[in-house]
């Protein structure tokens, strides 16, 4: 796919939109070879006209997705049965962005004879994924008594993903060179700097299971267990370990139910309570990690490697988050109207957040700080109002209550944040 233009946008432009409104009838809206000149194009107050403001900030953005997948399923003995799943993705993502006379960027990023004039970033990105499953699942119902079913599934999982970006910043083309320009005849600006940037692989290992169990339809109970490894974790601290269970009771089908059935559809008890993990950070956060820079300098000298923002931490660990809940489903006049109800209650702790630090050369290191809680109530109602063989007709409604509360948050005093306001003058 290609987005052509892709929102390009600087932050730090001054012009905004009222003010190309007003100063339309002083600035051009298009260059004119002969008439146009500096003068008339740019004035003390960085006011620019519309399209101006659009050429000047302009990228190209091309994807490219290759996925293929592919599944295996074997059947060992009766009730038996092996399944494997492959997965395997190529991505490749072009980003050409172009900074025309009029941005931030070229008056004050360029440095010597190359400030003021356009500049091209083109930056190449790579991901590969692979991803293998494996799966033995057992059917037990020619073991156990009639009334009696039980699954049971052991697995495996491998997830690979490895990524890469190659950056070229050139500086320094012609004035009165455009986008499609420095995208074409790229060796007429300086190169600034090429970065080949390689992210540490992000790995994940995993084995699970799983067994369900009921008695008639009318007793439900489902075991689990998962032990995942990380390699965004070190040595002691790469696997977590979650398991859960949850368990239904459907109500409706007791024998003391019965006088009921003229009017109650269904009713059914259920309750589950489990463990979870996260590992959303990125690569590479529990050793020390170097940038190479052009613009990089050690005790006056111009140094090609130095050390990142965020500073490393070997203690790192999964965020756990173990949740509970309890709910109901009813339905009345032959599942006519059907509802739900459920009361949750998730603890996290352990949070991963990038916390800031001061005095040891870097900005922000990521911790296992804090715990939160998030609690509330849910409830959905349908109606089925028609129901015809080609056409169906039915109403939803939902409504819930919702409450987060951070708990802890370790050494953070607070939690930062930023507002900001604008506005634009009408008449």
């Amino acid at each position: 796919s290609k987005i052509n233009g892709g929102g390009a946008n600087e932050t730090k432009e001054v012009s905004s939109a009222d003010s190309r409104l007003k100063y339309a009838v002083l600035y051009p809206p298009f260059s004119v070879p002969g008439l146009t000149t500096a003068d008339n194009i740019e004035d003390d107050f960085n006011l620019y006209t519309p399209t101006t403001a659009i050429t000047d900030n302009d990228q190209l953005i091309t994807r490219k997705q290759y996925t293929f997948t592919g599944a295996l399923t074997y059947d060992i003995i009766d009730d038996l049965k092996f399944r494997s799943d492959i997965g395997y993705e190529v991505g490749n993502n072009t980003n050409d962005r172009f900074y025309g006379l009029t941005t931030y960027y070229i008056r004050n990023i360029p440095i010597g004879p190359n400030q003021g004039k356009p500049a091209l970033t083109i930056a190449n990105s790579n991901r590969v994924s692979l991803r293998s499953t494996n799966t033995l699942s057992y059917n037990f119902k020619k073991i156990l008594p009639s009334n009696h079913n039980l699954t049971g599934l052991l697995g495996q999982e491998y997830l690979k993903v490895e990524n890469s970006v190659l950056t070229n910043v050139i500086h320094g083309y012609p004035s009165n060179f455009s986008f499609s320009d420095t995208r074409l005849f790229s060796t007429q600006g300086d190169p600034f700097s090429v970065d080949n940037a390689f992210a540490q692989d992000d790995k994940l290992l995993s084995f699970f299971g799983r067994a369900n169990y009921d008695y008639k339809g009318k007793y439900l109970l489902s075991v689990a267990f998962r032990a995942d490894g990380s390699s965004k974790f070190g040595v002691g601290n790469q696997w977590g370990y979650f398991p859960s269970i949850s368990g239904a009771w459907r109500i409706i089908q007791e024998d003391f139910m019965a006088g009921t059935k003229s009017w109650l559809s269904d009713l059914k008890l259920r309750a589950s309570y489990g463990a979870s993990g996260n590992n959303n950070i990125p690569t590479g956060q529990i050793l020390q990690a170097y940038t190479n820079s052009t613009t990089g300098w050690i005790n006056g000298a111009n140094s090609f490697w130095s050390t990142g923002k965020i500073m490393y931490n070997p203690d790192l660990k999964w965020e756990t988050t173990v949740s509970r809940n309890i709910g109901l489903d009813f339905s009345f006049l032959n599942s006519k109207i059907s509802a739900t109800a459920d009361v949750y209650l998730n603890n996290t702790k352990d949070l991963l957040i990038l916390y800031p630090i001061t005095g040891a050369g870097y900005e922000n290191q990521y911790r296992n700080i804090g715990e939160t809680q998030n609690k509330g109530l849910e409830f959905g109602v349908n109606y089925r109002a028609l129901q015809k063989k080609n056409f169906d007709l039915s109403f939803n409604a939902n409504i819930s209550f919702n409450r987060n509360k951070v708990v802890s948050l370790g050494a953070i005093e607070n939690i930062n944040g930023t507002s900001g306001w604008a506005s634009t003058a009408i008449g």
